[in-house]
């Protein structure tokens, strides 16, 4: 968020956060790019991988910032919550590529 590179634009924890949240949606094109096709799948489902490792990156960096006051509680458990929901969301998507697999 805009408030977050205000107050923390030089913090490191900021930094991880926000270049770790800018990754999850690249990553998740970059599995759409390498397609649907049987012999993809798996390469889009690491993708999909890799987007919550990003996701989890972000969202540690974000419990830091909370931790030491750098976000309000408010703040921070807003964009937690989205990042869960996210989060979950990549999950069920692996599992239906997944199956995808499965069902060759």
């Amino acid at each position: 968020s805009t408030r977050l590179r205000e107050r923390a634009a030089s913090d490191e924890e900021a930094v991880q956060a926000r270049e770790a949240a800018r990754e999850v949606p690249a990553r998740i094109a970059g599995g759409h790019c390498i397609g649907y096709e049987p012999g993809a799948l798996c390469g889009n489902i690491a993708c999909c991988r890799r987007a919550i490792a990003s996701l989890e990156r972000s969202l540690d960096g974000l419990l830091a910032l909370r931790r030491r006051g750098t976000l309000t509680a408010a703040e921070a458990d807003q964009m937690l919550r989205g990042g869960r929901e996210l989060g979950e969301a990549i999950a069920e998507r692996i599992e239906e590529l997944r199956q995808r697999v499965r069902s060759r």
